[in-house]
């Protein structure tokens, strides 16, 4: 169902549902509740639930944009659906069961930073106790690497429309196509990033991407994910700890992509490259070893030698 249009928002605020009317009942309050930011629409899009969801729904449902309830292919086809209904510049995944803080769309609107993906910070809960807050990294930061080991935070990252309107979500994902038009978008250079350090909203630990039951699936799709990007390279070894070159492994890393397409020889010169510098990290330790060990005994043999 669909309320009349009136000038087209700032924001969408998308929410997915299936079977979980006591989550939805606190993401749509905490909505509602950000009254001093009138700029917004809020879609939610239900997965034909069967239990008291729709009427959780109803009970909103003259504040909202758009709601369905039907059947659909998984939780990305159900995003794409409400991207496919948005209007607002910008779009916010708040899923069912998370919860904005209070007044927050007011103060990020009010100084919104000139970019086209803007991620704020998020409070992981573990029942009514919070858990981890995740801050995440500066633009600087989010370099190939980055992407490979981690993700931003999507349920507090607000993105423009435009870069999700022709495409969506890739539904071949089940569990990490977020992170995948992340890693895309990046990859592209088709958008401008930046960290907005305030709490945007609260997570309860659970759902699809954490199950352990989905361990299995969602190493399998990572891996499908990055290694015709990373090829020729070992996958395990860009996933290891940082190294003081991570700056030219990710340079490195950018022009195997940039080159993906060009000649064969071209190729194996950047294996090559790669190769290399692999090389080259893993015998920097045994290197410097052996100078100081040559010093060492360079001082050895300039000191005089005691009589027996």
């Amino acid at each position: 169902m669909t309320t009349p249009r009136t000038a087209a928002p700032q924001l969408s605020i998308i929410t997915v549902n299936r079977n979980d009317q006591d989550g939805l009942a606190k993401t749509l309050a905490s909505v509602h509740e950000q009254q001093s930011f009138a700029a917004c629409e809020h879609l939610v899009i239900d997965g034909g639930s069967t239990d008291g969801s729709i009427d959780v729904i109803r009970r909103y449902a003259d504040r909202l944009a758009h709601w369905v309830s039907e059947p659909d292919a998984g939780i990305y086809a159900a995003m794409n659906k409400g991207i496919a209904r948005s209007r607002g510049e910008f779009l916010l995944f708040l899923n069912s069961g998370d919860w904005l803080a209070p007044g927050v769309l007011a103060a990020t609107f009010a100084d919104f930073p000139a970019a086209d993906v803007a991620y704020g910070n998020l409070q992981f809960m573990i029942g009514d106790q919070p858990g981890k807050l995740w801050v995440p990294p500066e633009p600087a930061d989010l370099n190939f690497t980055f992407w490979v080991r981690g993700t931003l935070p999507h349920g507090a990252t607000f993105i423009r429309r435009r870069l999700l309107a022709e495409r969506g979500y890739d539904e071949n994902y089940r569990i990490v196509a977020d992170r995948e038009f992340f890693f895309r978008t990046y990859l592209r250079g088709e958008a401008t990033f930046a960290h907005v350090d305030r709490l945007v909203s609260y997570f309860p630990r659970g759902g699809i991407s954490n199950d352990p039951r989905h361990a299995e699936l969602r190493q399998a799709e990572l891996e499908r994910l990055f290694r015709p990007h990373l090829r020729p390279l070992d996958l395990a070894r860009v996933c290891a700890n940082r190294t003081p070159d991570e700056a030219i492994l990710d340079e490195l890393l950018r022009r195997r992509h940039e080159l993906v397409r060009a000649s064969a020889p071209l190729r194996r010169q950047l294996r090559r490259w790669i190769d290399f510098f692999f090389w080259l990290q893993r015998h920097r330790a045994t290197r410097a070893g052996l100078r100081a060990a040559a010093r060492f005994l360079e001082r050895r043999e300039e000191q005089p030698r005691r009589p027996l």
